[in-house]
């Protein structure tokens, strides 16, 4: 007898899900359908809008618009695919969306038990996805029942990134397995862009939209409290830095950035540099770690982030998640070429310290990654001239220009 409810107790209770809600503005959908205007949004693909490259948004059409909760629960049912850009909110979503009808059914013995599947985290096949997500949260559940809970529609999927699938294979038997269950299990997926990946043949495609500026100028008001540095902030946010803050992720990093210097940055790759800097000496500068630890912390970032992006399977793919083990191993070797006396053990102690207060931390299993992609494809993408710890950055532009 499986104890649901000590499963739903363990999500409701789960950091990684809750954290999030206490960062990010209600997220909203667009679609097709009829439906109420809520705070944020997300608009229909349709077959006849998809773009002639697949990095381009189709031409915005007057769409209907419905809060972006509502608009997942209407349509998991004959399955539904979420794409956004990155920072957009996609996993913000599944995560609010995972936690209420987590509470639900804690309510209600006849609801679905949802389930959160982290799709880069693939190794052998769906189902075992599907019971590894369970056993996170200290569940059992063997094939065979998993099958047959699948098969009386008692589980409802949300399934987190298809362009972070680690292999061809894997997409193949996803969407095998996508099939043979879409009778009776609801299932939302997302995802970064339809070239990496493709969307399963799901037919119905919802797009995250940007925030309006209504939804900006409240965000900014949340989040920065002195009513006049808000102001201040709103007023500085022009022309291409306005187009920037549309998407939630970077809204936040102008937000942290502006609270603590006062000042706008200039471009994509100013907001980047500013914020992992922000957050290193501002926001983390009460962390018990030593000086000499936050010295190396640029250093260690961006070789971990290059070494991530060498390890994917494909040339235009980076890992997600790398064994912590193996993040010791490099970060280790890094130290001793640089010249350090006692590199491995310092290595160990200053992963601790990324993963503890800076933009590291662990995921499931013992598995080591970074906060979010984009932080990831920044270091990753940085140029790092080292010399006893001190660090100088020429940036690379790790994300599509806004529209």
């Amino acid at each position: 007898m499986i104890d649901w409810n000590r499963y739903l107790d363990s999500v409701c209770q789960e950091p990684e899900y809750t954290q999030w809600e206490r960062v990010f503005t209600p997220l909203v959908v667009q679609g097709t359908a009829p439906g109420p205007q809520f705070d944020l949004m997300v608009q229909a693909l349709r077959e006849s809008e998809k773009p002639e490259q697949e990095n381009d948004f189709p031409p915005r059409k007057e769409l209907e618009k419905y809060d972006a909760l509502e608009g997942l629960r209407r349509f998991a049912g004959e399955h539904v695919l979420l794409r956004g850009r990155p920072g957009s909110g996609k996993t913000t979503i599944l995560y609010k969306l995972l936690l209420e009808e987590a509470k639900k059914a804690r309510n209600d013995n006849g609801a679905r038990i949802p389930i959160l599947v982290a799709l880069r985290r693939y190794e052998t096949s769906a189902i075992d996805l599907v019971g590894d997500s369970l056993q996170k949260q200290g569940i059992q559940v063997g094939s065979k029942q998993l099958g047959s809970l699948l098969n009386q529609g008692r589980l409802f999927l949300l399934c987190d990134g298809i362009n972070e699938l680690p292999r061809a294979e894997n997409r193949r038997d996803l969407e095998s397995f996508r099939l043979k269950y879409r009778a009776l299990t609801p299932m939302v997926f997302t995802t970064r862009d339809l070239g990496l990946g493709g969307d399963l043949g799901i037919r119905k495609k919802l797009e995250m939209a940007p925030l309006s500026p209504k939804q900006i100028e409240s965000f900014v008001h949340a989040y920065i409290v002195d009513r006049e540095v808000a102001k201040r902030m709103l007023r500085s946010l022009k022309d291409r830095m306005r187009d920037v803050a549309r998407t939630p992720l970077l809204l936040w990093m102008l937000c942290s950035v502006f609270k603590a210097k006062k000042g706008m940055p200039d471009g994509l790759g100013q907001v980047f540099r500013t914020f992992t800097k922000t957050y290193e000496r501002v926001m983390k500068r009460d962390a018990p770690v030593s000086a000499e630890s936050r010295r190396w912390w640029p250093s260690l970032l961006a070789r971990l982030a290059y070494h991530m992006m060498e390890s994917g399977q494909q040339p235009t793919e980076m890992a997600l998640v790398i064994p912590g083990d193996e993040a010791e191993k490099v970060l280790g070797e890094y130290l001793k070429d640089q010249g350090m006396d006692q590199a491995v053990p310092k290595a160990a102690q200053f992963l601790d310290d990324l993963v503890n207060h800076h933009l590291l931390r662990k995921d499931a299993g013992s598995g080591i990654e970074f906060l979010h992609q984009l932080v990831q494809e920044y270091y990753s993408h940085s140029l790092k001239f080292c010399r006893n710890g001190a660090s100088f950055c020429v940036f690379i532009l790790p994300v599509d220009e806004p529209s």
